[in-house]
């Protein structure tokens, strides 16, 4: 079994029936988990929105330059959360509520910078991410779309090789070279952005596919948060490509 998010990896450190945690993880549970850490990311993104949208549409850069720099320092937090899941699984019922208000931070200050320069820009990607995951889901439910393990290792692949890009346009950038197509707009920026996108879409698959295989196999029921921090992880990871894929179009 492969586990959906390119942050986490399956079976957990300290195997899937850590000691002390007897109960038995369903398909059912992990819903419910993921459903909460989405309902607390929307609305800590909501209350930021409501705080900083009168600076957005202003275009207050006295604002908006501090909450930028807040938006990176959360997204960082959040990374590392995750991070620490990855390797402490028994934390995630602590970890994963505290990731979902780093992750809102985060995401919500991203899309007021953006909103600042685009109207409009946010809503098209709630509604574009929205849209993409009911798809997913639907055709993932139909049996239209189900990940095998040769989709898996592929997915995973190309997952590893865009990593290995960046980090190459990293260190480029540390003597003053630029990957254009990752850091400017125009066609080759709106094409890699968008193949950046329908790589997250099919890691969605996997998120769904592990979370229906815990009523199949015997799994602790921490497994059901290790399940909803990793469907959090791929729809963050979506929502931030969405969003630079519209500002690009936009550009």
């Amino acid at each position: 079994m492969i586990w959906g998010s390119p942050l986490l990896r399956y079976p957990p450190p300290g195997g899937v029936w850590p000691a002390g945690e007897h109960r038995r993880a369903t398909s059912a549970g992990a819903l419910r988990r993921s459903a909460l850490l989405f309902a607390l990311t929307a609305m800590v993104m909501l209350v930021v929105w409501h705080v900083f949208v009168p600076a957005a549409r202003a275009n207050d850069t006295a604002v908006l330059r501090p909450l930028a720099q807040a938006a990176f320092a959360s997204g960082v937090v959040a990374l590392s959360l995750v991070l620490v899941g990855r390797y402490r699984i028994t934390w995630l019922p602590v970890i994963a509520p505290i990731y979902t208000v780093f992750a809102g931070i985060f995401l919500a200050g991203l899309s007021l910078t953006a909103e600042a320069r685009f109207p409009g820009v946010a809503m098209n990607t709630v509604l574009a991410t929205g849209g993409v995951f009911g798809v997913m889901a639907m055709g993932y439910g139909s049996g239209r779309f189900t990940p095998g393990a040769r989709f898996r290792a592929l997915v995973f692949s190309v997952t590893g090789g865009i990593g290995l890009v960046y980090l190459a346009a990293l260190g480029l950038a540390l003597i003053g070279v630029r990957i254009p197509f990752i850091h400017d707009g125009g066609w080759g920026g709106i094409l890699w952005s968008g193949f950046i996108c329908s790589i997250a879409a099919m890691h969605l698959l996997i998120d769904l596919e592990a979370i229906n295989r815990l009523d199949r196999e015997p799994r602790s029921a921490l497994m059901e948060w290790y399940a909803a921090v990793g469907l959090m992880v791929t729809l963050v990871w979506m929502y931030v490509f969405l969003l630079r894929l519209f500002q690009q179009i936009r550009r």
